[in-house]
């Protein structure tokens, strides 16, 4: 039995972001997310407007916080897509010792060591609980992936935010998640007066990984800005011109970003609008986060029994 639990495969990422709220542009190669003993008062993830990403080499996330609460006394949008993915991860990490401990059994439906909404539920709870005495108001949106020993991934989902499984081996996405709306343009969210909990209506996809995998998970400023069909168009072509992840990420953000200006461009947004009877054009400026991730296996797994 191999020692480490997350042997067979980790992730090798990268994020970028566009930020329209200050007009900072960054692309950011993540670091190893500490140990929780050396992350004693680190904040995890990065904020990027009202967006918040984490990313370690087993799971990845994004939550959009949502930006009307800005406009509110005492609403802060990013403050609460920072915790939300903050406290996510902590739980996350807290299965995985646990995980470990119990000589890697595969979760079954009586096993809940690695739980991913459960995981959720009691970040928003703790979220919650902190900001419910000062206090400080907002929601966010949740999209979030998991690698589980030895080849198991489960993308958890809240919202309009999404996360994709791509194949270059089949050019195509293997699995996704759906977009989860109250009406157009009000995603289900988790915090402030909304009735939505992880619970209730966090969506999970089950998936098995292949070395050489794409996952990618972003906010909606990419996929209001870009059609699916278009992605996979450019990942086919990246992938094989020798892309790697960091300019994957950084080239998806450019792409949305240069539709997201433009007053006069198509875009999977307008169309939504348009089908709703709104008089919307163009694309859709909006703070866009990405991750994309590729699913290697570490060195020593043949070896692993």
């Amino acid at each position: 039995m191999c020692r480490d639990a997350f042997r067979n495969f980790h992730f090798n990422r990268s994020i970028s972001r566009n930020n329209d709220v200050d007009g900072v542009e960054a692309h950011i190669t993540m670091p190893l997310v500490p140990t929780q003993e050396d992350a004693v008062g680190f904040l995890r993830g990065i904020t990027n407007g009202d967006d918040a990403v984490v990313s370690s080499p087993y799971y990845i996330g994004v939550a959009d916080g949502v930006g009307a609460w800005n406009t509110r006394p005492q609403g802060h949008a990013a403050l609460w897509s920072r915790l939300i993915l903050h406290f996510w991860a902590i739980e996350v990490e807290q299965q995985v010792l646990r995980f470990n401990r119990s000589n890697y059994q595969p979760p079954t439906e009586g096993n809940s060591l690695l739980s991913p909404i459960s995981a959720l539920q009691a970040s928003y709870e703790t979220t919650s609980a902190l900001t419910k005495p000062v206090p400080l108001l907002g929601t966010t949106t949740a999209c979030l992936a998991l690698l589980i020993p030895p080849t198991t991934l489960l993308f958890t989902n809240v919202g309009d935010s999404q996360a994709f499984l791509f194949r270059p081996s089949e050019g195509k996405f293997i699995a996704h998640t759906e977009e989860q709306w109250h009406w157009f343009d009000c995603p289900r969210q988790l915090g402030t007066n909304s009735p939505d909990t992880p619970e209730g209506v966090g969506e999970i996809v089950d998936v098995q990984v292949e070395e050489g995998d794409l996952v990618l998970v972003a906010t909606d400023g990419l996929m209001d800005n870009l059609w699916e069909a278009e992605v996979v168009r450019e990942l086919t072509q990246w992938i094989e011109t020798g892309e790697r992840e960091q300019q994957i990420a950084e080239k998806l953000v450019e792409r949305a970003k240069s539709v997201a200006g433009d007053p006069w461009g198509l875009s999977p947004y307008m169309e939504r609008a348009v089908e709703q009877g709104l008089g919307i054009e163009g694309g859709k400026w909006d703070d866009i986060s990405v991750v994309v991730a590729r699913c290697q296996r570490k060195s020593g797994d043949d070896q692993a029994g």
